[in-house]
């Protein structure tokens, strides 16, 4: 079987790749100096990778104009400093399509990309999606969400995709209730072109899957406090079981907000503490339930000896 690692130069799709959120004005516009300030503390941090654009980047919610905007912004200010990863999921191909290119042209490392829809999507169409922009010549992510896409990839249907040209690597989700990350590992490696590499989302469990021999982990968390997820990854992989579940503990009530309220809404609620606050796109809105800011004040206050 041909392997990756001989195919030349590609992308390291290794350790933690973190997603940033993506901040706007009033009307829509990038807000470049907000955008620039997240980037800056995520390159200080020491990430393995910068991804823009993704789920927690308000991927979904952004005028076209405005992404493009953010990929002009982060090629001006990350240049060569750090591999980046651009998100193009569109509902469209043709939409996709540009934004690779655009994501080409800025000089970034790689392209990700979920099967967005309306109509629900057959395999064969999500073949053709993947295919169409493997054709650009970055290397390109499949970001598989089904809890925002509804699209569930099967085992088969990813191996089909990992022997496109240039598709390295796939983004999952935690492994269903009985799954386990080894079993699932070991079943997509044994399918999959040798080196595609396969890392998680779902912050609260990542650290497990890295355990597990996970390539990479892909956090929402990591793109605002990079510090707390780099410290938790690397006590993960340390093979020492007191230091890891220490910073487990440490970041235990905040991975419990983000996964009772969603990271998007929790992120945006910190920022909105601090100098560079991001406002989500309406109808979304920052959880103010009872409770709720004394609880993100009981988890700030644990993570606080990590960042």
């Amino acid at each position: 079987m041909a392997c990756l690692t001989c195919l030349g130069d590609v992308m390291n799709f290794t350790g933690v790749l973190a997603f940033p959120l993506t901040p706007m004005n009033a009307d829509g516009t990038l807000d470049e100096g907000c955008f620039r300030a997240g980037l800056d503390r995520l390159l200080s941090s020491g990430v393995n990778s910068i991804a823009i654009m993704g789920s927690t980047g308000l991927a979904a919610y952004l005028p076209m104009e405005t992404r493009l905007a953010a990929i002009r912004c982060a090629s001006g200010h990350l240049g060569n400093d750090i591999e980046w990863l651009v998100g193009v999921s569109a509902l469209t191909t043709r939409d996709a399509l540009s934004l690779s290119r655009a994501a080409q042209e800025a000089g970034a490392d790689a392209i990700f990309a979920a099967p967005m829809s309306y109509t629900p999507l057959t395999e064969r169409e999500v073949v053709g999606y993947y295919a169409a922009l493997s054709q650009v010549g970055l290397d390109l992510c499949i970001y598989n969400n089904p809890s925002t896409t509804k699209f569930a990839f099967s085992h088969p249907l990813i191996a089909e995709l990992s022997h496109l040209p240039n598709v390295r690597a796939i983004k999952m989700p935690l492994p269903s209730e009985g799954m386990g990350f080894g079993v699932e590992l070991a079943g997509l490696r044994a399918t999959c072109l040798d080196g595609f590499a396969v890392g998680y989302s779902g912050d609260w469990g990542c650290a497990e899957g890295l355990r597990a021999g996970a390539d990479a982990w892909f956090t929402a968390v990591g793109g605002v406090l990079p510090e707390a997820i780099l410290a938790l990854s690397h006590a993960a992989v340390s093979g020492d079981a007191n230091a890891f579940a220490h910073v487990q503990d440490q970041c235990a009530k905040l991975m419990d907000l983000c996964k009772t309220h969603g990271s998007l809404r929790v992120l945006a609620a910190i920022t909105d503490r601090g100098a560079h606050p991001v406002t989500l796109p309406a109808p979304l809105d920052i959880p103010r339930p009872r409770g709720f800011e004394q609880a993100l004040d009981a988890a700030m206050a644990d993570i606080a000896p990590l960042l």
